[in-house]
């Protein structure tokens, strides 16, 4: 094996039986009964079948190298569902089903009686619930009574309009719960109805259930709770407060608020802000960060996980979530897509990626669409290096950073929504990115946000956002959006969002760096007056140096080497085939060729407030010797994620399948 000295083998099969041995030929019946059985080095190899359970591992692993494996039988499709099928519906009117669910049918908490609530959730004026409904795989729409399941009505503020007239409305009794649905001409018996009665699928109920693999799995139809950061967090499918997991290569959908959970347990916080109503909830969130570090929060109590390979999409909340459990960890070549799009909820925790107090966290080469946010870091984002990963179509922006005081580190990535980067904090190095989108900027001058030790979980202190001490190298800034940006149709990717009507609501507010024409560059006598009272209007110098404009984005008005392009030629066009996402751009003559230094930790320099270096997120030396497509760099560098820009009209592959 490649993770785990193995000891023993169970097998788990639809056929098979719980009183059985676990071998293949006399295999489990479920992943709970194997899970229940196995010890530290043990392998649970689940067969094709679709497996209606939750499962709640009580013993992990002893090491990395002697783990608990959970994994699909190879080339075999193994589905965990928090599901069951209703097959007896009776007409209640003209397209409308009913049918009574008996309080047995659910393992856990009847998530028909349970309120989604929570800190920074926002309801919209109306109650829903963890339940969800399913007609062929498809999610219905919780509507607020039953005449809205009689008598529905498009809601603009989903993806898919038309299909929010498909409704679902229940009412919770002494004798069941009585369930209406509204499938519009179809018929219940016609296709499957499936209900969630499980508020997850693979999710410890303790902590410490250390270095445990999850492998292969497609996983769905969970009845999750809002996850903010100060309460626990629950996903569909994560590691609760553990260490050491790897989740890899698992199709994980229709949560229905988080997908995967890297967040605490709740120890620390039960949404004190909403139930208590006495401090704000920044405030909340400080006690929590300094309740965890009190009760032990380091890299020997959770985190080093790593999510890599996976494939989610249609969670309402976020793809992955996480508070302090995602220290350490590594988030690779993801696919999310599809996060809340029904849109009847909304909250401040909703993203492809939303992570606090990411330390030292490496989320690398995931493709992330149609999400709303893309990736957003929200408070300590220290260490965090955000590489490689490509975004588009995200409605609000691509990548948020958010109150944190680096260093942090956004290299080689393409950005191309209209937004690409809200950069609410300071210390932040922004290298070799192509941006299609603005830059937006906020200093946050009320709120003081924990910074950290070099490579710790220890709080050094606690300060403000002035904003500013960013670096920006390298990169190539490509707008406005709209012009010459290709409307995708056919076989090119459908952004939804590079449209007229964006290219004139952004006329005014233009790509580039030219938001930070109010901000000093750096001297030095820069830090001059900083103790003083005028502080706390103060801007941190950023360096701002080798950068490429093109077809009406605007440099740093001191930016003393910057390159202008004026057109695209061609413009910007992504496509999709078989073999996966490619990009082509660039002006019919070719980039400008910019003698770029190679750049490094000792380029970067300090973060001013944590007075910590940049470097990797293990300590050692920063050098960016590789493009995104993980080809060497020269020295000098080119500008951009890519060495070598071709103009073919094929482009670049920027996404396998």
């Amino acid at each position: 094996m490649t993770d785990s000295a193995r000891e023993h083998e169970l097998h788990v099969a639809s056929t098979g039986h719980d009183a059985n041995p676990g071998t293949a030929k006399a295999p489990l019946r479920t992943i709970q009964r194997a899970a229940d059985l196995a010890r530290p080095g043990d392998v649970i190899t689940v067969h094709e079948g679709i497996y209606r359970e939750r499962v709640d591992p009580p013993c992990g692993g002893l090491s990395a190298e002697r783990r608990v494996v959970f994994q699909a039988a190879p080339g075999e499709r193994v589905d965990i569902r928090g599901s069951e099928v209703i097959s007896q519906w009776q007409p209640h009117s003209s397209g409308v089903w009913s049918s009574v669910l008996p309080e047995a049918l659910f393992d856990e908490e009847n998530p028909f009686r349970v309120e989604i609530w929570g800190d920074w959730f926002w309801g919209e004026n109306r109650l829903h619930h963890t339940a969800d409904v399913f007609f062929d795989g498809r999610s219905l729409f919780e509507a607020e009574d039953l005449e809205a399941v009689l008598r529905p009505t498009c809601l603009e503020a989903a993806s898919d309009p038309e299909a929010s007239l498909c409704t679902w409305f229940a009412e919770p009794g002494d004798d069941g719960t009585r369930l209406w649905i509204n499938l519009g001409a179809r018929d219940p018996h016609e296709g499957v109805v499936e209900v969630t009665v499980r508020s997850a699928c693979f999710l410890p109920t303790r902590s410490g259930v250390d270095f445990v693999t999850v492998r292969g799995f497609t996983m769905c139809h969970a009845a999750t709770q809002w996850a903010p950061p100060t309460a626990a967090q629950p996903g569909l499918l994560g590691p609760g407060w553990s260490v050491g997991w790897i989740i890899e290569d698992n199709v994980v959908h229709h949560s229905r608020c988080s997908g995967i959970s890297l967040g605490q347990d709740g120890r620390f916080g039960d949404n004190e802000w909403t139930r208590l109503r006495v401090k704000h909830g920044t405030q909340r969130q400080r006690e929590v960060v300094f309740r965890a570090v009190n009760a032990g929060w380091s890299r020997q109590t959770c985190g080093s996980h790593v999510v890599r390979r996976n494939t989610i999409h249609d969670c309402e909340q976020a793809g992955i979530v996480g508070h302090l459990g995602a220290i350490f960890s590594e988030i690779s070549g993801n696919h999310i897509y599809d996060i809340h799009v029904k849109g009847q909820f909304n909250g401040a925790e909703i993203a492809g990626i939303k992570l606090h107090a990411p330390i030292d966290t490496v989320i690398s080469g995931n493709h992330i669409h149609h999400s709303g946010r893309g990736i957003w870091i929200d408070w300590q984002g220290q260490g965090t290096r955000i590489s490689r990963n490509l975004l588009y179509a995200n409605s609000s922006e691509d990548v948020f950073i958010e109150v944190s005081h680096g260093p942090c580190i956004l290299d080689n990535n393409l950005l191309l929504s209209p937004v690409s980067v809200r950069n609410w904090s300071q210390g932040t190095a922004f290298l070799h990115n192509l941006l299609a989108g603005r830059v937006e900027l906020e200093r946050i001058l009320i709120r003081y946000t924990p910074y950290h030790l070099p490579h710790s979980t220890s709080v050094a202190g606690l300060m403000t956002v002035q904003g500013g001490d960013d670096r920006w190298l390298n990169n190539i800034f490509v707008g406005p959006i709209g012009g010459e940006i290709a409307v995708a149709s056919g076989g090119l990717i459908d952004t939804g969002d590079f449209d007229s009507d964006e290219a004139t609501s952004t006329a005014g507010s233009p790509t580039g760096l030219s938001v930070y024409d109010g901000y000093p560059i750096p001297t030095d006598d820069w830090c001059i007056g900083l103790f003083v009272d005028e502080y706390l209007t103060h801007r941190y110098p950023s360096i701002i140096q080798g950068n490429i404009y093109a077809a009406g984005s605007q440099p740093f008005n001191r930016e003393t080497d910057a390159t202008v392009v004026p057109a695209l030629g061609s413009g910007m066009i992504l496509s999709k085939d078989e073999t996966g996402v490619h990009l082509a751009m660039g002006p019919e003559t070719g980039w400008p060729t910019l003698n770029c230094a190679l750049i490094d930790g000792a380029r970067l320099g300090t973060a001013f407030v944590p007075e910590v270096p940049f470097a990797g997120t293990d300590g050692r030396e920063l050098r960016l010797d590789v493009d995104y497509s993980n080809r060497g760099r020269g020295n000098p560098a080119c500008a951009g994620p890519f060495e070598l820009l071709s103009t073919d009209p094929s482009g670049i592959r920027v996404w396998s399948t």
